[in-house]
């Protein structure tokens, strides 16, 4: 990890963190042995069939390979819903690749379902296709 520039890295966070402001928006942090092992980031959506102050989005969610299938994942997309459903979303969405499997059962698994949208990303050399996934947040 010598090689990653953290000026750069410390500047793209601090704008990640700051794009959203308020109670729509945040970014939540596990750890574990105080080290992070795992984030989500959450915002309104940015997609034009929905309605962003009823639907929120999770742009983010990953976790270090070393705590997959140890209940770290579901915690923290259990904590996302939480805080998205109080702030009073009445819906949440997430893209995930089509071929990723694990994450599309992880999610199925969690109450989510794929919606029909379906987006395929040209701006590399593949075409890469996203799925949108939703979930209904009980209030």
């Amino acid at each position: 990890m010598n090689d990653l520039d953290h000026e750069v890295l410390t500047k793209t966070w601090e704008g990640l963190l700051t794009r959203f402001e308020g109670p729509s928006a945040g970014t939540l942090i596990i750890e574990h042995a105080d080290h992070v092992v795992g984030y989500s980031r959450f915002y309104p959506t940015d997609d034009e069939d929905d309605d962003s102050t009823q639907v929120g989005m999770i742009g983010s969610i990953y976790t270090l390979p070393d705590v997959w299938s140890t209940g770290v994942g579901k915690a923290l997309i259990t904590a996302a819903l939480d805080t998205m459903t109080s702030a009073g979303y009445a819906q949440a969405t997430l893209w995930v690749l089509e071929g990723n499997t694990r994450a599309r059962s992880f999610y199925e698994r969690n109450g989510w379902h794929h919606d029909g949208a379906v987006v395929v990303d040209r701006s590399d050399i593949l075409p890469i296709t996203k799925l949108r996934y939703r979930k209904d947040l009980n209030r």
